[in-house]
């Protein structure tokens, strides 16, 4: 029983954004969920008192010492909150996104009100906006398939919880034709994976060597790393999603014999 927001998660984990509207800074719409409820006591009894309204809107930043914040601004969005306090909409407007990295940080901020007591009570989390075509509910059936988090009965694969916009390594070991691979590599999250998710430097394989870091979704049975250079120069990196460390530095071993001019493992790490 309390005030929260369940989607988009905290942490400022990227949330994908439908494109609405136009003007110069792309925005779009959003799904968001959550809690509105309090205990309070009533003689002697303890009851748990439902938010007449949810008001939620989308800011660049945002002051939360400020106390012009303190109330729900013109504009805002109503939603109002189911029986056992839980609301929800999937159309919250004015995310900023972007398809390429650097994803534009964007803070989601509600104030659920309590009638017959003027209580305010506000909450707000930060997200990254990343465009895409439907929009997630993170642990619902949303209408989007973007880092799902949870599938039910399922005990094949890890579930993928959070993940960082950004992967980098440093490449070492390459020889021969495949020297083009050596080098620092920087890999940025493609939103829109049909089944995967997927960060890459892109190049295109052809005329820039492409770099691509791969596992499935929702559910991931193995990550991948593949280097590309024209359709004889590829080499395969795998680890099991089992294995996988969601934020920290991971070890990825070369698949099968491989070629000998091509290192054993290479280490990937966020950021």
């Amino acid at each position: 029983m309390s005030v929260e927001i369940l989607c988009p998660e905290g942490g400022s984990v990227p949330h994908p954004v439908v494109p609405s509207g136009t003007g110069s800074v792309p925005r779009g719409i959003i799904c968001a969920h959550g809690e509105a409820t309090r205990e309070i006591e009533s003689g002697g009894f303890k009851e748990v008192q439902v938010a007449g309204a949810v008001f939620a809107m989308i800011f660049d930043s945002f002051d939360p010492m400020s106390p012009a914040n303190d109330l729900p601004p013109p504009g805002a969005l109503k939603i109002t909150p189911g029986a056992g306090g839980l609301w929800k909409s999937e159309m919250v407007p004015g995310a900023r996104h972007s398809a390429v990295a650097p994803f534009p940080p964007c803070v989601l901020v509600i104030w659920a009100m309590f009638g017959g007591t003027g209580l305010v009570i506000r909450r707000d989390v930060g997200f990254l906006g990343i465009t895409a075509a439907a929009v997630d509910c993170c642990d619902e059936a949303g209408t989007g398939g973007h880092l799902r988090r949870h599938q039910a009965g399922a005990a094949a694969g890890v579930a993928l919880t959070r993940a960082p916009v950004l992967w980098s390594l440093l490449a070492a070991g390459f020889e021969g034709a495949r020297a083009v691979f050596n080098g620092p590599w920087l890999l940025a999250l493609r939103p829109g994976g049909a089944g995967h998710c997927t960060w890459d430097n892109g190049g295109d394989g052809s005329r820039v060597p492409r770099v691509e870091l791969r596992c499935e979704s929702p559910l991931a049975v193995t990550w991948l790393l593949t280097f590309r250079d024209g359709p004889g120069a590829v080499v395969e990196y795998a680890l099991p999603a089992a294995e996988w460390a969601p934020l920290g530095p991971n070890v990825l071993r070369r698949r099968g014999e491989g070629p000998p001019a091509a290192p054993d493992a290479l280490t990937i790490i966020p950021g």
